[in-house]
């Protein structure tokens, strides 16, 4: 067999690879990023001898800038112009003396032979503002920075030379440049590919620090899709729904090996389904192999896909499939999306993701199918989304948690998004926001994890689902962070009438209102929507940043923030003053079951500068 179990794992990857192009297995050949990243990545698991022989094999060498005749080495001459201009900066910042000397820091290189051919990949890391340091805090945990490198190739009397970006530690360089820690920097070099770079962290490899820099196979450039737009209505014909495999008697096995897999299932019309299996990746091809971006692969979880193809027919001929599909990792966690793929003669092409734990979820895709398959067009339009579906390997984007306000986003026309009263989806639902509503007030976010939820500050929370709290004038609840969007202030519904508040309420803010010769109260001036001392009345928050005296909101607002009281409830229709100060923000958050108030206050508060910040808890629930 030409993969052998005995071989080390990275190896062992490398030929699955190898074997992909030499045996012509088409889908493995587009997969060749995929299945080397995975050669890069195993070792991230327990390092058995053979691995860390590899690794000892794969060590970079390192070059102290700072020692004599180090610039004629061959992998230091490959920054020259980086190291010129930093010892140009580092003497124009000295006034024009030579004392300060060159620009100190470190070249880590490795060099490799393969026939002919040598590659030299290196790294630079001196102290100049080529490389970007990361988090720079007491509670950062990391210990690598970002910096540039070159992967020198010299083959058939040429030379050239790619650049990438790559993560390097100096924390493992001691005394005349040994590595004395367990965080040192690795190459690991593909031929005819190119390298990849990593750190390791108590001698082992860094999920996030695989990083690429190719010479060889060009990576595919990214298509420009564009938004779908329905043209015509679908062509007549009676629409009807048939089934079938993934698996079984109307399949056959076309390649089995060691950690891979292909396998073709039969399919209405006289079409054929392929399906591949590296024992990571998996990909199903409804057309011809060679459209790989068409129909991309996927890391899965579970078994990876369902047992049962919707196939959509219109007068008997297919135009369409439904399969379900179990991906691993889709922001942190894994999910469930039915991929609509439009099927046209030899061609085939993913055209809608639908979130597969909607309610109607077979329904819409079914309805995509039926409608826009016909108009869709390979490679111009880009897939549809509903109900915040996402394929595998799809860049997420990170919600700006701290935007004062959020716009709901990937939901359908006529979809709505539940408002829960606590943030675990299994709370009760207090509410539902349109697809298009705006203008929702943050009171900040949170991670859940099941039932629990998590602060931020508790444990990691990397990979949990989130959810915010947000308020409109007449809701107020939390819903998943995923269909949220930095947004914009509404306009304000300002009002200068009192006489909505009870009296109580009346008797705080009227005394306030004594200097203002014209005032307007906003929507967002005083909420009555949340019970703080559990004693199931509803008690009062007046936030001062919302009121408009003679035209401005500078009356009781600064750096400090807004003047806020909170009223706490006595009894039916009693409320008393039991909160009085300044706070630039505040958010309702759930401490032990109970619900209290956490204010954001100005750094003097805390005995630090003003612009630093403080964090206090308001507790209103103890006797």
């Amino acid at each position: 067999m030409l993969i052998s179990g005995s071989l080390p794992l990275v190896p062992r990857v490398t030929l699955i690879c190898r074997y992909a192009v030499e045996a012509k297995i088409m889908f493995l050949i587009k997969l060749l990023p995929t299945c080397l990243v995975a050669a890069a990545l195993v070792t991230t698991s327990v390092l058995a001898d053979p691995l860390e022989d590899l690794m000892r094999g794969n060590l970079m060498k390192t070059y102290d800038l700072l020692k004599p005749g180090v610039y004629s080495e061959p992998p230091v001459e490959m920054w020259k112009d980086l190291i010129d201009n930093a010892n140009a900066e580092r003497q124009k910042a000295g006034g024009g003396s030579t004392g300060n000397g060159p620009v100190p820091g470190y070249v880590f290189s490795k060099e490799f032979k393969e026939g002919d051919t040598t590659v030299i990949a290196s790294i630079y890391r001196a102290y100049d503002s080529a490389c970007d340091n990361g988090p720079n805090t007491s509670t950062s945990t990391q210990f690598w920075a970002t910096c540039p490198a070159r992967v020198k190739i010299v083959e058939s009397g040429s030379t050239r030379i790619v650049d990438g970006t790559v993560c390097v530690t100096t924390e493992g360089v001691g005394r005349e440049g040994k590595q004395e820690l367990q965080r040192n920097n690795f190459a690991f070099h593909i031929p005819t590919f190119g390298v990849y770079f990593n750190v390791t962290d108590q001698g082992s490899f860094v999920p996030a620090c695989t990083k690429e820099v190719r010479y060889g196979i060009p990576p595919e450039p990214e298509p420009k899709l564009i938004e779908f737009k329905e043209i015509a209505p679908p062509p007549a014909g009676a629409v009807t729904a048939v089934y079938s495999d993934t698996e079984g008697k109307s399949c056959k096995q076309t390649v089995s090996a060691d950690e891979m897999s292909e396998w073709i299932c039969s399919a209405p019309g006289g079409r054929a389904v392929l399906f591949g299996d590296t024992g990571g990746a998996m990909v199903v091809r409804f057309g011809e192999t060679t459209n790989t971006t068409w129909e991309p692969e996927f890391w899965p979880s579970r078994n990876g896909i369902g047992k049962k193809i919707e196939w959509r027919l219109r007068d008997g001929k297919p135009f369409a499939s439904i399969l379900r599909f179990f991906l691993g990792n889709i922001d942190g966690r894994d999910a469930e999306v039915l991929a609509v793929t439009k099927v046209d003669g030899k061609d085939a092409c993913h055209m809608a993701y639908v979130n597969a734990r909607l309610k109607d979820a077979n329904k819409q895709a079914a309805e995509i199918a039926d409608t826009k398959a016909h108009a869709f067009r390979c490679g111009v339009h880009a897939p549809i989304k509903v109900g915040g579906a996402k394929w595998y390997g799809e860049e997420s984007v990170t919600l700006d948690e701290t935007a004062e306000y959020f716009d709901i986003t990937g939901l359908q026309p006529g979809q709505v998004l539940p408002l829960h009263r606590y943030p675990p989806p299994s709370s009760p639902k207090v509410g539902e926001l349109p697809h298009d509503a705006k203008g929702l007030k943050n009171f900040g976010c949170n991670a859940v994890d099941g039932k629990k939820v998590i602060p931020d500050d508790a444990q990691p929370t990397a990979g949990l689902p989130r959810f915010c709290q947000v308020r409109t004038p007449k809701l107020d609840g939390w819903v998943d962070s995923r269909f949220l969007v930095p947004g914009s202030k509404p306009p304000p519904e300002l009002s200068t009438n009192l006489s909505t508040y009870p009296a109580d309420i009346v008797a705080v803010i009227k005394p306030k209102l004594e200097m203002c010769e014209t005032f307007q109260l906003g929507n967002d001036f005083a909420r009555n929507d949340i019970d703080l001392n559990g004693d199931g009345i509803k008690d009062w928050i007046i936030d001062y940043g919302g009121l408009l005296c003679n035209e401005s909101h500078i009356a009781y607002s600064g750096s400090a923030g807004s003047l806020t009281q909170m009223l706490i409830s006595t009894g039916p229709d009693k409320w008393v003053m039991k909160f009085e100060g300044y706070a630039q923000a505040y958010k309702v958050v759930t401490r032990e079951g109970k619900t209290v108030i956490s204010l954001g206050l100005h750094g003097s508060a805390c005995k630090k500068v003003g612009a630093a910040g403080c964090t206090r808890m308001v507790d209103f629930n103890s006797p």
